[in-house]
C-alpha cells in the first residue's frame, strides 16, 4: 500500500487535535505501518487499543505490524482477535492467511484465503494469495486457475503475472510463460524475479 508522507502528517495532526480518538490514533498507526515505520506503528496501534479495547481495526494494524517484525505469535493473536470481532474483514482474513503461509501452515492459509475470496470474489490480490499457497502445496493446476483469474481482474498486477508465468513454466508451457513474465516486467519494471524468470525461460527455449 502506497502511503505518502502527507497521510502520515494528516493523521498526526488529527491525533494532536483529538488525542483521545482511537480512530485517529489507529489510522496514524496504519499510515506508519504502510511506510515501514514498524515500531511507531505498534506504539500507535497499542495506544488505540488502550483508548478502545476491542477495536478491530487496531487489532488488525497491530497484527500486521507484529507480522512485519517477525513476531508471529503476537501477530496471529491480534489478527484472530480482529476476525473474531469482524469476521467479514478481508484484510484480516488475508493478513492471517499470509502469516500462516509464512509459518509453513499452508493448509490453514488456504482456508483463510478462500474465506477472503468469499468476501470479495473480485479481489485480484486474494486470488493471487490463494494461488501462491496452492502452488506451494503442489497443487499447480489449481494455482494456475487462481493466477489466471487474478490477471483477468487486474492485468497490471505484476506479481500475479509473474506467478502465472511460473505456473505455466512448471507445466511445461514455456512460450505462454514468456508472455506473462514480459507482462509482469511491463507492469513492474523493478520486479527482479520476473526478469530472472524471463531470462531462464528464454534460455530453456534457446532464445
Amino acid at each position: 500500500v502506497a502511503i505518502s508522507q502527507d497521510a502520515v502528517t494528516l493523521w498526526r495532526h488529527a491525533v494532536r487535535l483529538d488525542p483521545a480518538s482511537p480512530i485517529a490514533v489507529s489510522n496514524r498507526g496504519w499510515a506508519l505501518l504502510a511506510r515501514g515505520e514498524l515500531a511507531e506503528a505498534v506504539e500507535q496501534s497499542e495506544r488505540a487499543l488502550l483508548l478502545r479495547p476491542g477495536f478491530a481495526e487496531a487489532h488488525l494494524h497491530l497484527g500486521l505490524a507484529r507480522a512485519a517484525q517477525g513476531r508471529a505469535a503476537e501477530a496471529e493473536r491480534h489478527l484472530r482477535r480482529a476476525l473474531k470481532i469482524t469476521p467479514r474483514s478481508l484484510p484480516a482474513q488475508s493478513g492471517l492467511g499470509s502469516l500462516l503461509e509464512a509459518e509453513g501452515r499452508v493448509d490453514e492459509a488456504i482456508d483463510h484465503f478462500r474465506q477472503a475470496l468469499q468476501l470479495d470474489p473480485r479481489s485480484a490480490g486474494a486470488h493471487n494469495n490463494l494461488g501462491a499457497a496452492l502452488a506451494r502445496s503442489g497443487r499447480v493446476g489449481e494455482a494456475l486457475a487462481e493466477f489466471s483469474e487474478a490477471v483477468r481482474l487486474d492485468p497490471s498486477f505484476g506479481q500475479a503475472q509473474n506467478n502465472l508465468g511460473l505456473a505455466l513454466a512448471h507445466l511445461g508451457r514455456l512460450t505462454e510463460a514468456l508472455d506473462h513474465f514480459q507482462a509482469a516486467i511491463r507492469s513492474e519494471p523493478g520486479l527482479q524475479e520476473a526478469h530472472r524468470n524471463l531470462a531462464h525461460a528464454q534460455r530453456l527455449l534457446g532464445r
